[in-house]
């Protein structure tokens, strides 16, 4: 990176605005999307940097790489340090943990909703003693792929894969490839069992009632804010009430089991009177012409259960609700396309 680019990342280091350090990266060329936070004390020093659509550095993260890809809504959180002379993926929904120290010398790829728990080490390369004396030497690219999880305290040496839908035992060493849906633990780490052990089944019925808790959980955690939550008539399973300076914010949440239509959506002027918004949950989808209708109103959010999939809105009561659902129940929604 030229000086004249480390001299505006430098000042916007000391600037705790999200917004003033943005414009001071996209003068130096940064590609950044809607709804990107950069907070206080952080910084990025890369010759090319991609930070798309509701990406947030948390504070005191500082990322020196030759290049930082930052996916939708992925997320680095505070005290972590990235450093190296090669490049930084992080897929849609990926995120790096608390005090995480990433070394990139060799690339670095995080799959889709793939994450690092915090206090974990990631080597792309190993070498002290002389390799000219015969002492080993690897540089060598790190990939974890799709829906991986990686807990506490886990160290990744350089040069491995870990495979689509595996996880990680909490203070593992991983110095080898761990194939895909397996749970491996241990120094080093070995495969202890599939991960189809380990995950439940969940019928139609079990789905929708821990769907309910969930949500009923992000109610209370509303009322410990000073809010209220209510009963609606169904399909509004929820009228929240968020407190704010003055007065309180009132919003809907609605479930809905079927393939949600027009039609539905329509019929839910009498439910829905009174509030600021609606969020509506389906189990089993949204026809194309109900998601049309509700991605030019701002009035209506919603979140398909059946696709995995949301609509691309960063207003606060959705995004709080899509945040708690990931931060505490691991449910993560790729963002509506934008065709």
């Amino acid at each position: 990176m030229k000086l004249w680019k480390k001299v505006i990342v430098g000042i916007g280091h000391v600037i705790p605005s999200s917004k003033v350090k943005i414009l001071g990266y996209k003068m130096i060329g940064a590609k950044i999307g809607r709804n990107v936070r950069i907070r206080s004390k952080s910084y990025i020093i890369a010759d090319k940097i991609t930070l798309k659509d509701g990406v947030v550095v948390e504070p005191n993260v500082h990322v020196v790489c030759d290049e930082l890809f930052m996916g939708e809504e992925t997320r680095i959180d505070s005290q972590t340090t990235v450093f190296g002379e090669g490049r930084l993926e992080m897929r849609d929904g990926s995120y790096i943990g608390p005090r995480t120290w990433i070394n990139c010398t060799a690339p670095i790829i995080l799959g889709r909703n793939t994450g690092i728990g915090p206090g974990s080490m990631v080597f792309t390369h190993g070498v002290w003693l002389s390799y000219l004396e015969g002492y080993p030497r690897k540089f060598s690219e790190v990939i974890l792929e799709d829906n991986v999880w990686v807990p506490a305290r886990v160290t990744i040496l350089p040069g491995v894969r870990i495979g689509e839908g595996s996880m990680i035992g909490t203070g593992a060493l991983v110095n080898k490839d761990i194939p895909p849906r397996m749970f491996a633990t241990g120094v080093p780490a070995k495969v202890v069992s599939e991960m189809s052990r380990i995950v439940e089944d969940v019928t139609p019925e079990k789905r929708r009632g821990r769907l309910v808790e969930m949500l009923e959980d992000f109610g209370r955690s509303i009322v410990k804010e000073g809010g209220r939550v209510g009963r609606g008539q169904e399909p509004l399973l929820m009228i929240v009430s968020r407190k704010k300076r003055i007065g309180f914010r009132k919003f809907g949440v609605l479930l809905f089991e079927k393939l949600v239509s027009t039609d539905d959506i329509r019929k839910l002027a009498g439910c829905t009177a009174g509030l600021k918004s609606s969020i509506l949950i389906s189990l089993g989808g949204f026809d194309n012409e109900s998601k049309r209708l509700m991605q030019s109103s701002k009035f209506f959010h919603w979140i398909d259960f059946k696709e995995g999939a949301c609509k691309r809105s960063w207003q606060k009561d959705f995004y709080s609700l899509r945040r708690f659902l990931a931060r505490f129940y691991g449910t993560r929604f790729s963002l509506e396309s934008e065709k």
